[in-house]
């Protein structure tokens, strides 16, 4: 039996302890543990812009998880809304990927950029489209998206829809923009 008192717990578990690894701003978010991120944002302001792997901040992560208090106490500490990760994605991009259509609101009426691009040139209405997100579309169009930007394949959220096979989306579209048919 392996106790605290063990040579092999020596060896291989007691120099996990003394490192110091404390969880991420991003998991902490993830679990919808506030009382931590505002500990942690009260401890380390900076936290706020810190990245993963994949680029992500931590405000792309309360959108993902829809975290509002998070959100708030992350803008509050400075998060930049229109912050990219390694693909260039914004919360916004998130947040339109997902059909999170309260954070698109929150995102929007404080200033994110309903017209940023990623670095495949798509804009958080071409991820709605995709992802068959209509609600999300909907929103976008209001925030002065006109749904008739093409990414860098040359493609609408309208193509990509119909690509993609997102029925509802499509319709949702060509009824935003005015354009008749019936999707395929």
């Amino acid at each position: 039996m392996i106790g605290f008192r063990s040579p092999i717990f020596v060896v291989l578990f007691a120099p996990l302890a003394l490192a110091g690894c404390s969880p991420s701003l991003h998991d902490t978010i993830g679990r919808g543990d506030i009382e931590s991120v505002r500990a942690m944002l009260a401890e380390d302001p900076g936290r706020v812009s810190d990245t993963n792997a994949l680029g992500k901040q931590p405000l792309q992560y309360a959108v993902m998880y829809a975290q509002r208090e998070a959100m708030e106490a992350l803008v509050e500490a400075g998060a930049d809304l229109n912050a990219r990760d390694n693909t260039g994605m914004t919360a916004l991009h998130v947040a339109a990927m997902y059909g999170r259509k309260g954070p698109i609101r929150w995102l929007v009426s404080r200033g994110a950029d309903a017209l940023a691009v990623d670095d495949f040139g798509d804009r958080p209405s071409h991820l709605a489209a995709i992802y068959g997100q209509a609600d999300a579309v909907a929103l976008l169009h209001e925030s002065g998206d006109d749904l008739r930007g093409r990414n860098e394949n040359g493609m609408t959220p309208l193509d990509l829809a119909i690509k993609h096979r997102r029925t509802e989306a499509a319709d949702r579209i060509r009824a935003l923009i005015g354009e008749a048919g019936d999707s395929p």
